[in-house]
């Protein structure tokens, strides 16, 4: 997990250094993954940009994930949106999120592998903010 950097480590980039920019607020996780975080009866939106990151080999055309958002006012979690990414699809490579929160006390992002298992599979999630 990278928060406001890469999982590697480096800056958070969009669209790889040659052709994007460094982002500044963000975090990126490989497929298999999820980051939860807890919250004080939260009512309000949570939004995000979510896309795959740049692959580490420019020729790469591999990467498609499953992401769930999972909220909780109580015990038990509910999934609040789910969405695929996927590179060559170009309705899949970017979703704009936005999760409507009622008391919630947990949202948990989830990153998933699918059809090409881990390869190519980090995702960002850029500018992540609750807001009333």
């Amino acid at each position: 997990l990278g928060t406001n950097r890469s999982v590697d480590g480096g800056p958070l980039l969009v669209g790889g250094a040659s052709r994007g920019g460094m982002v500044f607020s963000g975090l990126e996780m490989h497929s298999s993954a999820q980051v939860a975080y807890r919250l004080e009866s939260y009512t309000g939106k949570l939004l995000t940009e979510v896309r795959l990151a740049h692959p580490l080999h420019s020729s790469s055309r591999l990467g498609h994930v499953r992401c769930k958002i999972l909220t909780s006012t109580g015990d038990t979690l509910q999934v609040a949106q789910e969405f695929t990414l996927g590179r060559g699809m170009a309705d899949e490579q970017l979703k704009i999120i936005e999760v409507e929160l009622n008391k919630t006390k947990m949202i948990v992002l989830v990153v998933e592998k699918a059809e090409q298992g881990q390869w190519a599979d980090r995702v960002q999630w850029l500018d992540a903010r609750l807001v009333r």
